[in-house]
């Protein structure tokens, strides 16, 4: 039986964690997925589509230089269709997994007018995952777990604590 804290810090059940062990999405975990493919498919096509009138602007901002003209309309107007044709295109979501101690360290990143801010992190394995400060109540530093997760393109992009599936511990630090 999974420990029910860590269950509903990352919301997932034992239906989900079974089928994460097996190498599989949950039926739950493909419909959340879907939707947030979905709403990220909408966001794609609005920046999309700003960046395409951004660059058809430049024919009103630069009406004396063709060149500059045609300069700025592929450079906006190329992101543009770049943002449209990722947004159409078929995502495909990735199921993976890391076993490792927990190590979680606090970062300072500098946010908006030169305020320090502090974010953290949990290293297991070589993996990373940017997560919230309360994690600390669920996970102890140095217990070993398990860790199932999604990624989409880049297997070795730094994840959020909403790619995290399921979680299982292996055993407890001494």
């Amino acid at each position: 039986m999974q420990d029910q804290k860590l269950m509903d810090y990352f919301k997932f059940d034992e239906g989900d964690l079974t089928a994460n062990q097996l190498g599989q999405f949950s039926a739950k975990q493909k419909a959340r997925l879907q939707s947030e493919g979905g709403s990220d498919k909408k966001w794609r096509i609005g920046i999309g589509v700003v960046l395409i009138l951004l660059g058809l602007a430049g024919l009103i901002f630069f009406p004396d230089s063709l060149v500059v003209e045609i300069i700025w309309l592929l450079i906006w107007g190329g992101l543009g269709v770049a943002f449209l044709r990722s947004a159409f295109s078929k995502h495909q979501f990735k199921l993976a997994k890391v076993q490792g101690g927990i190590n979680i360290v606090a970062e300072k990143g500098y946010g908006t007018a030169a305020k320090t801010e502090t974010y953290h992190e949990m290293l297991i394995g070589k993996k990373k995952f940017e997560i919230d400060d309360d994690v600390t109540q669920v996970i102890s530093q140095g217990d070993e777990y398990v860790i199932y997760y999604y990624y989409e393109d880049d297997e070795d992009s730094i994840y959020g604590v909403d790619n995290i599936l399921s979680a299982e511990l292996i055993s407890k630090a001494k």
